[in-house]
């Protein structure tokens, strides 16, 4: 789901006729609204894409594909805070 900061930041890029940007910033609030920014397509995201960038950083998604491949990982759990 799109966030209140995507949304604001997708009217920008409207507004002043920005199709493209490049997502330089590090961590993952960055990436969660470039991701959403080319999903929603408000802007086409230059450089490494971000559902690339997203496979790799999600462990659960990282860990399929390694299985696919076949390569050895260690075990891991999931964890999550109660809040």
């Amino acid at each position: 789901m799109p966030t209140a900061l995507s949304y604001h930041l997708a009217y920008v890029l409207k507004t002043l006729y920005f199709r493209q940007v490049l997502n330089v910033n590090k961590g993952q609030l960055p990436q969660n609204i470039a991701l959403k920014l080319q999903e929603t397509g408000h802007a086409r995201v230059l450089g490494t894409d971000p559902v690339d960038i997203d496979k790799a950083e999600d462990r659960q998604q990282f860990s399929k594909i390694l299985d696919s491949l076949g390569v050895d990982q260690p075990a891991w759990e999931e964890l999550t805070s109660g809040t």
